[in-house]
């Protein structure tokens, strides 16, 4: 098997993993509702307030690198990861605010 044909072979390689990475992102998403705990009153201004300072307090930064195929792979992998990371951060933030939540299968 000449270099030409090894190189060829890892880059699928590389590329297979990719995409099935990129697919597990998508398997069975969810929707989240919120609800406020203790049955208390919340105007949908101070939701959307609420909201909106989780997201900004959630917001991360993911890193990661190389380069050609690998380096996409690493890239994605970090983004999923910083992805999952911003949606605990998220969560928690929702919780310490008063609020708790359902899941439901996303339309």
């Amino acid at each position: 098997m000449s270099v030409h044909n090894i190189a060829l072979n890892l880059i699928r390689c590389v590329l297979l993993l990719f995409f099935v990475e990129s697919l597990s992102g998508c398997a069975a998403k969810k929707t989240l509702i919120w609800t406020p705990t203790d049955a208390r009153v919340v105007s949908e201004q101070e939701f959307r307030k609420d909201i909106y300072e989780c997201t900004q307090q959630s917001t991360t930064f993911s890193a990661g690198g190389g380069t050609g195929y690998v380096g996409l792979a690493m890239m994605a992998a970090a983004q999923r990861r910083g992805q999952e990371q911003a949606n605990e951060l998220f969560k928690i933030c929702m919780q310490a605010r008063g609020y708790s939540y359902t899941e439901q299968d996303a339309p």
